[in-house]
């Protein structure tokens, strides 16, 4: 039988070794989503909230990748914040990609030369500048269905670590 202080003892020490073991099986974790949105979820289904795609985005030369960063968890009150974090100034078309959405009208204009030039129905098109419209471009996420599968890996090893802590104390 404990006394109340060895109790009170044990249970704060239960309840620092559990914070530990969030901390460090969330980054785990986030690690493990990371690489699999950006190697796996080159673009498979999303959760039940996002549609079905019918056109995969296609890996031209790894920016959006590489851009994907962890976001190390942190406590903030009697919860934890961490996450992934995709675009920046290497990609900043790493959000419209995840979401969807809509881009302003504006100029384009050759980066080299003089001219732009593009294969139009009637052979090669040459023009100093274009007015683009804008475009709508469709959600193709891959930062939130590797979240979504790193949920079920997630309470799987905080189950496991916390039933650990309780008998390294034991509760």
């Amino acid at each position: 039988m404990l006394t109340p202080r060895q109790a009170a003892e044990a249970l704060r020490r239960l309840q620092y070794l559990r914070s530990q073991a969030v901390l460090s099986n969330m980054t785990l974790v986030l690690m493990w989503a990371r690489d699999r949105a950006v190697n796996h979820y080159m673009y498979p289904q999303a959760g039940p909230e996002v549609k079905p795609r019918r056109t995969k985005l296609t890996h031209r030369s790894g920016a959006l990748g590489r851009s994907t960063k962890v976001n190390p968890p942190r406590p903030v009150g009697n919860t934890v914040v961490g996450g992934l974090i995709t675009g920046g100034p290497t990609a900043p078309y790493g959000p419209i990609h995840e979401f969807g959405g809509r881009t302003r009208p504006h100029v384009i204009r050759p980066l080299r030369g003089n001219w732009l030039r593009w294969k139009g129905p009637k052979g090669p098109v040459f023009a100093r500048e274009v007015n683009h419209p804008g475009s709508t471009i469709p959600p193709r996420p891959r930062i939130r269905p590797a979240l979504f599968d790193a949920q079920k890996r997630l309470t799987r090893d905080l189950r496991r670590d916390f039933n650990k802590a309780q008998r390294a104390v034991g509760l």
